[in-house]
């Protein structure tokens, strides 16, 4: 059941990436025009990345493993590049579709993985609404953001402002 589960979260992902067009917004708020970073500034975040996961610069981004798409991901999250931030998470669970609360990424470097709830953050910010609602409604399935959870509050504003219905099934 739990394998049919995650296939299904996997399918989903695929079909976001590619159904979902990008429009406008970047905030639960207020719409606003994303932003993007030049190919230099994204090269430099990726090179970084790349070092801080310990793999090597000339890698081929398509052999990475899922923390150094999921890192990207948040990093580029952070820097208002919506679309190459969906485009890394999408990425992160085509390796990984499991989310997992203190997922070890190498060595003794743990984080709180969550794609879904940040799929769903960046589908918000493009303006996707539907996209962002099917991804928070698995991140609800999963489990990924509970009460008491730092993110708890970010995952009720969005569910707030998707309106009712990303309850899972």
């Amino acid at each position: 059941m739990r394998y049919t589960q995650i296939l299904i979260c996997l399918l989903v992902a695929f079909w976001m990436a590619s159904n979902c067009p990008a429009v406008a917004g970047l905030s639960f708020g207020p719409q606003q025009k994303p932003t993007t970073l030049s190919e230099q500034d994204f090269e430099a975040l990726r090179g970084r990345i790349l070092s801080r996961c310990h793999v090597l610069p000339d890698a081929d981004p398509a052999r990475a493993p899922w923390y150094v798409h999921y890192e990207l991901g948040l990093e580029l999250e952070k820097r208002g590049d919506a679309r190459r931030a969906l485009d890394a998470l999408i990425e992160a669970t085509h390796r990984r579709p499991e989310p997992r609360r203190n997922a070890r990424m190498y060595g003794m470097w743990f984080t709180e993985y969550k794609p879904y709830f940040e799929i769903a953050k960046m589908h918000f910010a493009l303006g996707n609404r539907q996209c962002a609602a099917d991804a928070l409604r698995i991140s609800a399935g999963e489990r990924e953001v509970t009460e008491g959870d730092k993110a708890f509050g970010d995952f009720q504003e969005l569910e707030t402002a998707l309106g009712k219905g990303v309850k899972p099934n």
